[in-house]
């Protein structure tokens, strides 16, 4: 091969756990002339995976199994990739065994690859907000490129919930680039949200229930958020405020667990604890305050409500920030 082969300069690897999704892929894939690579990924169903000490204490008790192992998957392979980079390689290209080729070349990887020195990841499929620089909402891990310097800021994260997500973080330069591949998802639907139909969405896992192992998924936690809502207006003449602080909740944890994975407003990894125990004893600290004021008696809603909004972020972030110290 010549130093100038696509192959050389762009491996392509393909995370994959099961052999028949590979395959429809790679057909996918050498159509154009690609040569892909299977990528043996990480099984999340497993119970033994949750133990692994890459994973989290948020992760391994509170995050959906496709996400954990997902997510495992990404980051073993940058840590096997800072390990042995291919030779030759100026970035490699990395696809979960969803990705379909929309317009790609390797010609097209090869010069996107020639930038890799201005970037960690550059994503080549993009779902939500994507803008060259946007981070919040930006998201799709099934095809992106990948540098060696990016590879080694992956090799040491651990993982905390949805791989866009972490590859989004502070600590990574990520940049969304041209949509050069798509995923199988069927877009048939009339209402498209970033690309996806609103169904999509709303099958997405959100959370792992504590109790029984079983998935919550994105709509469901959304329902659960409504019918609380509603339930403290209905008896907002009855019930203390905490009833709709709780149905909140899920919001609040939804936005801080974004905001943690991403990394925006977080501090070095050795003040983590303090700064998220800080902020949750501050949100406490706001509840009693609260709580003596109030006196017993019912607050007024048109300005509580927003307040108790806001302390129930803060303490979100810092249960959040608590649970995700490295």
């Amino acid at each position: 091969m010549s130093d100038e082969d696509p192959a050389e300069v762009v491996p392509i690897f393909v995370i994959t756990i099961d052999p028949r999704r590979y395959e429809d892929t790679a057909a996918d894939l050498r159509s154009p002339g690609f040569r892909p690579r299977p990528y043996r990924g990480v099984n999340g169903v497993l119970e033994e995976t949750r133990l692994r000490a890459d994973v989290t204490p948020f992760a391994r008790h509170l995050s959906p199994d496709k996400v954990l192992g997902t997510t495992l998957s990404h980051l073993q392979l940058a840590r096997d990739l800072a390990a042995a980079w291919p030779p030759g390689a100026a970035a490699v290209l990395v696809l979960e065994d969803d990705a379909l080729v929309s317009g790609a070349t390797p010609e097209h990887l090869v010069r996107l690859a020639g930038s890799s020195e201005t970037w960690d990841a550059l994503r080549v499929y993009c779902q939500g907000l994507c803008a060259p620089e946007a981070r919040l909402f930006s998201g799709s891990a099934a095809a992106y490129l990948l540098s060696e310097r990016g590879a080694r800021r992956m090799a040491t994260f651990r993982a905390v919930y949805f791989s866009d997500m972490q590859l989004s973080s502070s600590e990574m330069v990520t940049y969304n680039g041209p949509k050069l591949f798509t995923t199988r998802d069927p877009r048939s639907s009339l209402l498209l949200v970033g690309d996806q139909p609103m169904s999509f969405w709303l099958r997405q896992p959100f959370l792992r229930s504590p109790v029984g192992g079983s998935t919550v998924s994105l709509g469901g936690a959304a329902l659960v958020l409504a019918v609380l809502a509603a339930l403290g207006w209905v008896l907002r003449r009855a019930c203390p405020l905490s009833v709709c602080v709780c149905g909140g909740a899920l919001l609040a944890a939804l936005v801080a667990l974004y905001g943690r994975a991403h990394g925006f407003g977080v501090v070095r990894r050795g003040r983590e604890g303090r700064v998220a125990g800080t902020t949750l004893g501050a949100g406490l600290a706001v509840v009693a305050l609260v709580v003596l004021l109030g006196n017993g008696e019912r607050i007024a809603w048109t300005w509580a409500l927003p307040v108790l909004l806001v302390l129930e972020m803060g303490i979100a972030m810092g249960v959040m920030g608590l649970a995700t110290v490295h």
